[in-house]
């Protein structure tokens, strides 16, 4: 376990008691963890703004215009 954390996955969850942490366990450095916790805030914001991701009952499908100019959505 003498291997430097490369994912947010690899670290300890937070609460975990000490007794249960390996000894050589060194966590990563706080500029990694920034832009690993920053990058995984940015992908899950892309994902709300990108509506081709979203199931299709969730999406909103315009219509044709009508006979009237209006568009059904």
């Amino acid at each position: 376990m003498n291997d430097i954390p490369e994912t947010l996955e690899q670290l300890y969850s937070p609460g975990t008691p000490m007794s249960e942490v390996h000894p050589d366990f060194r966590g990563m450095s706080l500029q990694l963890w920034r832009k690993l916790k920053i990058s995984e805030q940015a992908k899950k914001y892309l994902a709300k703004l990108n509506p081709g991701e979203a199931p299709l009952s969730k999406q909103s499908i315009a219509t044709a215009r009508d006979n009237y100019g209006m568009k059904g959505m």
